[in-house]
């Protein structure tokens, strides 16, 4: 499958929010998130987007985001976005692992540089990953535990390893949001 750049430049991004987002949300009338809509266990990478079950918290939260997306709701505006390309190195490579290992093709840096990682702001563990491909935007990633890279609590990083255990036996998948 053959992924086209975005068409945004490199220049005069910024962390959160910013011009460059807002040009992205305007654009984005819906967003496709078939691609994306399938749990998986990637064990190497301490990752694994399976709900504990369709009465888990961020399982309904991902639903109803879901479901506005389907009526044609502007979801975005309920996320803070950020370019995947301000990510420290070592977390960049690391998504890239886990967007291949699930996707099943090569995504490229270049590529990944130009995907937005969205965090919900009700809930910042619910992350979505998306790129505008041909100016259709699609979710590649949906990141249900905030596993993807690791995230601060209380002023300091949690540990990955131990929040991956917490749903490493999970077994709801998130493709019951169709049902």
């Amino acid at each position: 499958m053959h992924l086209s750049n975005s068409i945004y430049s490199h220049q005069n991004r910024t962390k959160f929010g910013g011009p460059i987002q807002e040009r992205f949300a305007e654009k984005t009338k819906k967003i496709d998130f078939t691609f994306a809509l399938s749990s998986f266990r990637y064990p190497e990478e301490f990752f694994t987007n399976f709900s504990k079950s369709d009465n888990f918290g961020r399982f309904q939260k991902l639903k109803g985001i879901y479901l506005e997306n389907e009526e044609g709701k502007d979801i975005l505006k309920k996320f803070r976005r950020r370019y995947v390309e301000n990510i420290d190195k070592h977390y960049f490579d690391r998504i890239i692992r886990i967007l291949n290992y699930h996707n099943r093709f090569n995504i490229t840096e270049e590529q990944v540089v130009n995907m937005l990682k969205c965090k919900y702001r009700e809930d910042p563990r619910i992350q979505l990953f998306i790129m505008s491909d041909n100016g259709v935007s699609k979710v590649y990633l949906v990141d249900l535990h905030h596993l993807g890279f690791p995230g601060d609590a209380d002023g300091r990083r949690y540990d990955m390893n131990d929040m991956y255990r917490k749903f490493e036996n999970a077994e709801y998948n998130i493709s019951h949001i169709l049902d």
